[in-house]
Order: structure tokens, then sequence, then C-alpha cells
């Protein structure tokens, strides 16, 4: 029932110590700053949480905001994002809505001011 599960409000007193945390986690990866490379190590830790042949939603905005704190110039892309998190993915038909949590993702990052949306000159406009 959705009524049993309970939250409470930290504002923005709590933000600074869990960005830390992911980012001292991405940064101890000692990872390269090679797309491949990074692809590769996270989808080995990925691995080894996987249950259930899932990756959470919780586990899932993580490791895409850790990607940012591996990424020298802090731009990813969704299609980037979506290739390294979801590389080898065992259920290939639910990728489609795996990948449109990680846009889901990306916009509540955005409305919370965490991400900026950016388009490049060479890039179409969506239709």
């Amino acid at each position: 029932s959705l009524g049993r599960n309970k939250y409470v409000w930290h504002g923005t007193k709590k933000l600074h110590e869990s960005l830390s945390v992911l980012k001292l986690d991405a940064e101890n990866r000692r990872v390269p700053f090679d797309t491949m490379a990074l692809c590769d190590i996270m989808i080995d830790e990925r691995s080894k949480n996987l249950k259930k042949n899932t990756l959470g939603l919780r586990q899932l905005t993580q490791q895409f905001v850790q990607m940012f704190f591996l990424t020298p110039t802090r731009i990813v892309s969704l299609e980037d994002a979506g290739m390294t998190l979801f590389k080898d993915h065992p259920n290939q038909a639910n990728l489609k809505s795996k990948k449109r949590r990680l846009y889901d993702i990306a916009n509540v990052l955005v409305s919370a001011k965490l991400l900026t949306k950016i388009r490049f000159k060479d890039e179409r406009q969506p239709a």
C-alpha cells in the first residue's frame, strides 16, 4: 500500500554529504578517463550487485551521478549513460523502459538544479 511509506524532508543539508560520498566512491575506483574503461568498470560493479536482473532506481541514479564525477568535462549524454549502464543488460525486452527511467532521472536532477540540459549546435532539435 502506498500509504505505508513516509518520508522526511532534509532540504539541502544532507545533499553535500550525499554527493561527497558518491564522488569519493567514484574517485576511489581510480578509473582512467576513458569511456570504454569506465563502461567496463561500472558494468563489472553492477553485475556484482545485480539482483533479479534489475538495476533499481536508487542504484541507477547513483551510478548516473557518479558518471559526472568520473568525466573530466562533467558532461554526460543520455546516450552514453544508457550505453554504459545497460551494456549487456540481460533483459533486452525492457531496455527501452530502462532508458526512459534514465531520462526521468535526468529530468528530476534538472528540476532540482543539480544538472543543466545543454544542446550542442550539431544536434537536431526533437520533432
